[in-house]
């Protein structure tokens, strides 16, 4: 039997069109035909699928083709020539094996191809990753993540597989963007009919690019640091330079350094300590071209310092470097981009309160500045002031930074933290702080991770997002303002849209 359920609207991008389902199970065939510019659900049961469940879409070659069991996305293919062959229907596919009589729940999304997802977050769209012959549901190590988590001081956010922004935590600033200035115990959908491709989070505002390039701030904005030339608060997003197109964003406490599409770097907000990288402290209301002749590719923003990654894999710092955060060996601020060690290339970099960590090209992780609560992860409390080695027997494929905090995940998928733990933002079941990296729920797999000031939070390989530490504003989005010692899961809750409130 086939049961049919339409679900919320498709994205104005995608559709989902005639879908028909083979299915091999006593000698039954199902046939489902959905509504062209609606996405539906199918949910079969009883049904031996041998050898796995096998969907048939109408094809174009202007367009590829996601398949979504749930939440999880299945297969990701093009319709291409060969592909489409003489009965112009594109093969999807579910390898997961089940037991029979299990209820499976599937949409499938038409993606044009001139607005791809980046669906591994990895920083290849999805068509350049299929037309290369890579798998675009798999991180390729040698490319920066996009942010498809983020975590500011007391609130978090997050993208879901169909490309949903979702928030919780602290709202008094409008740091969430649902409309409103009341803090969010569990995650709530932001402009639910919108799509979005990699975002970040301050002390209490959060930036966020939509999959169409374009770039959206909402929340506190004192020093600038949303970018739309005021200094008004907004509770909910707003556009800035919408004629121009972004690929890559970071947040500070108080600033703001974002990449366009062409490679160019920019700042603005808080500039204080020269974390602008604009060669003055002078606070800034809009985008303000850094080094404008360079090109770039990733960039991390600390409490008042910036670290960003140019093309040629060199990494340049600036900005507060009290705690020799900048890793040039001195305690100088620096107002413009500095080198660090120039014969070495790197991959991505974070940057915390006093510290910073990144990691070279060949997957070692190093790290240096203040270590006075573990947060370097050498073994000692000591400070640094040039990058450091952790476990270089290890190979890393991301590192994040909280205040106090580091988590990295390693290549093999298990996530490591250490550093101050008062909050319990390790995760290990303590609050007792760690010098060197402890595995966090070991025998499990992580694909995502992000560090507040005193929490973290992380996608496991089952799909969930859990988190832990610090809890009083609802950052951990469980539910309540506890304290968790050890990962606690999210609670996704309702759709917020509309008109704000008076």
């Amino acid at each position: 039997m086939a049961d049919l359920s339409t679900l919320a609207a498709s994205p104005p991008t995608c559709r989902t069109t005639n879908v028909k389902l083979n299915l091999i199970a006593v000698g039954l065939a199902a046939l489902f035909v959905a509504t062209t510019g609606a996405a539906q659900s199918l949910a079969i049961t009883n049904f031996t699928l041998t050898p796995t469940p096998r969907l048939s879409v109408p094809g174009t070659n202007t367009a590829y083709y996601i398949l979504y069991r749930g939440e999880q996305v299945t297969d990701v293919r093009l319709a291409t020539d060969v592909a489409l062959g003489t009965n112009g229907f594109v093969g999807l596919e579910d390898p997961l094996d089940e037991p029979s009589g299990v209820t499976r729940f599937y949409r499938v999304e038409e993606v044009p191809l001139n607005n791809p997802r980046d669906l591994d977050g990895d920083g290849a769209s999805d068509v350049d990753e299929l037309m290369g012959g890579n798998d675009p549901l798999r991180v390729n190590p040698q490319l920066p993540l996009s942010n498809r988590l983020a975590a500011g001081t007391q609130h978090t956010v997050a993208l879901r597989a169909d490309g949903t922004l979702w928030a919780w935590g602290r709202n008094d600033a409008g740091s969430l963007g649902d409309g409103t200035y009341i803090d969010r115990l569990t995650a709530v959908a932001i402009q639910p009919n919108e799509h979005w491709q990699t975002l970040a989070a301050g002390n209490y505002h959060t930036v966020a690019l939509r999959t169409n390039g374009t770039l959206w701030a909402w929340g506190y904005k004192g020093h600038g640091q949303l970018g739309d030339g005021t200094l008004v608060n907004r509770h909910s997003p707003v556009a800035i330079q919408p004629s121009e197109r972004w690929q890559a964003l970071a947040a500070g406490d108080n600033h703001t350094i974002a990449l366009r599409a062409d490679g160019t770097l920019w700042a603005w907000g808080y500039n204080r300590e020269g974390q602008l990288g604009d060669g003055t402290t002078t606070d800034r209301l809009t985008p303000t071209a850094i080094q404008p002749e360079e090109r770039w590719k990733a960039v991390a923003a600390g409490d008042l310092h910036t670290l960003a990654l140019r093309t040629d894999g060199t990494l340049w710092v600036w900005g507060d470097n009290l705690y020799y955060q900048l890793g040039d060996g001195t305690p100088t601020d620096k107002l413009i981009p500095v080198i660090i060690q120039p014969d070495e290339r790197w991959q991505s970099a974070a940057a915390g309160r006093q510290h910073s960590a990144a990691l070279r090209a060949n997957g070692t992780l190093w790290t240096w500045g203040g270590g006075a609560l573990g947060q370097l992860g050498d073994g000692t409390t000591f400070g640094q002031s040039t990058p450091t080695g952790i476990e270089l027997e290890a190979h890393w494929q991301a590192v994040v930074a909280g205040n106090f905090h580091t988590v990295a995940l390693r290549m093999d998928g298990s996530l490591w933290a250490w550093g101050m733990n008062w909050s319990g933002q390790l995760g290990n079941g303590t609050t007792t702080s760690q010098e060197s990296p402890v595995a966090i729920q070991p025998d499990r797999r992580w694909h995502r991770v992000a560090a507040g000031d005193w929490h973290t939070v992380a996608l496991r390989d089952d799909g969930a997002i859990l988190a832990w530490g610090e809890n009083g504003f609802g950052q951990l989005g469980d539910g309540t303002r506890d304290n968790r010692l050890r990962p606690v899961e999210v609670q996704f809750g309702g759709m917020i849209s509309g008109p704000p409130p008076p």
